[in-house]
């Protein structure tokens, strides 16, 4: 149970509304958990109940200031969120009060994410339980999620946050050289994985220089010359 880790806040909002915040919990355990009666202090003062849910085995679970708060997830849970742009303290308990987690415990400005293009703060790596600045970061990417009326969520809710340090090494083949005609491989290693249930690439590539000619093993690809995708 004490695995279970706050992994990413949208203190700030969406674009759409700066009211719609949501906080994501991640479970690195094979095991599924059951969050009913689990509360998030802020500040000590609040308290957000979860009323009944289950996190499932390396899974999220979305609690959302309103439903339409990240308008094409639905929420794990509905409860009315207040979070300062300030900055809040929280800490994730368990249902006897036993602190499971916390994100940003001073209770200063939060270690990332920011209210102009409202970036949320997600944690680096989920793995370590560390509640400092270094483990923070502010979404560089989102994942798909929109806002109330259809904007773009710069975070990843409900998903692996684009800042979290086992994503993966970026390979750039800069001056690479070969003739018309030739096979070019690329190896890509995942190390260091637990459990791996899924896994993607992306080749960025000159149109002018390189073009797609065909794709196997059920993948699929972009052929605008700006990003190539396999899953």
């Amino acid at each position: 149970l004490g695995d279970i880790v706050i992994n990413e806040i949208a203190w700030a909002g969406t674009s759409d509304d700066s009211n719609d915040e949501w906080i994501e919990l991640y479970n690195p355990t094979s095991q599924e958990v059951d969050l009913s009666g689990w509360f998030i202090e802020d500040d000590v003062t609040t308290k957000y109940t979860i009323a009944s849910g289950k996190i499932a085995a390396h899974g999220y679970f979305l609690i959302e200031d309103k439903e339409d708060s990240v308008k094409n997830l639905t929420a794990n849970a509905i409860i009315g969120l207040s979070l300062a742009n300030a900055g809040d303290s929280l800490v994730l308990k368990d249902s006897a009060g036993g602190t499971v987690d916390s994100a940003n415990i001073s209770g200063g400005a939060w270690y990332a994410g920011n209210a102009t293009d409202k970036a949320t703060m997600e944690r680096v790596d989920p793995l370590v339980k560390v509640d400092s600045a270094a483990n923070f970061g502010s979404a560089v990417s989102g994942n798909g999620a929109t806002g109330i009326n259809g904007g773009s969520i710069l975070g990843t809710p409900a998903g692996a946050n684009s800042v979290y340090a086992g994503s993966g090494p970026t390979v750039v083949m800069n001056g690479a050289t070969a003739s018309i005609g030739e096979n070019v491989t690329v190896s890509v290693d995942a190390k260091d994985t637990v459990d791996l249930y899924g896994y993607g690439f992306e080749i960025n590539y000159d149109p002018t220089v390189l073009s797609y000619v065909s794709a196997t093993e059920s993948s699929f690809l972009k052929a605008d010359g700006n990003e190539t995708s396999f899953s």
